[in-house]
């Protein structure tokens, strides 16, 4: 995939709804976690559980930071 398509895919009206859709589902991950949404009977289910959702919103972060990157750039 070249940058003009890449920006095409990214700028596409469907591929806008669905990131707003997924920062929507980020933020609401970060809402419950932020509330207490991960507490459970014992430490390790709540870590487990904590794990689990913070291992989602990286993920989510990771796909909405998106960008093209040319592989002839040399700032890696």
């Amino acid at each position: 995939m070249n940058k003009e398509q890449f920006h095409g895919w990214k700028n596409d009206p469907t591929t806008t709804e669905i990131m707003t859709k997924l920062e929507e589902l980020k933020a609401s991950l970060s809402d419950g976690l932020a509330s207490g949404g991960t507490l459970a009977t014992t430490a390790d289910e709540t870590a487990l559980l904590t794990a689990r959702i913070v291992g989602k919103i990286d993920g989510l972060n990771q796909l909405l930071g998106l960008d093209y990157k040319d592989e002839t750039d040399e700032d890696e």
